[in-house]
């Protein structure tokens, strides 16, 4: 990703945290958690995620493996994201799982788990 782009992500959910908390779906740009929840529900439409490794890219909160967690068992979870308040929210939910990981940085640079 190149610098504006990185700039300009940045700005916005900095903006939006302050505004919201890092803690708040508004500040991951959502509208509405139920909006998000629906993403979560089409994306899982993928089939089966139990027992799958799943590499979440902008992970924010996290919120999504939340959603697996009430859905799917066994499964390992990675979420990366460049901003540092999201990813702190997301470990101190979170972290303590087995399985479980998290990253924080640009995913087009950083070097992801195998």
């Amino acid at each position: 990703m190149n610098v504006i782009d990185l700039a300009t992500i940045n700005s916005f959910h900095k903006d939006r945290i302050t505004e919201f908390g890092a803690d708040s779906c508004r500040a991951l740009g959502w509208r509405a958690q139920e909006n998000q929840q629906l993403r979560f529900s089409v994306l899982s439409e993928i089939g089966n995620l139990g027992h799958c490794s799943v590499l979440d890219v902008g992970c924010g909160n996290a919120d999504l493996l939340a959603y697996m967690r009430e859905r799917y068992t066994g499964f390992q979870y990675t979420g990366i994201d460049q901003m540092k308040a999201f990813v702190e929210v997301a470990f101190s939910r979170f972290g303590h799982l087995a399985d479980t990981r998290f990253l924080l940085g640009d995913f087009s640079v950083t070097k992801l788990p195998a």
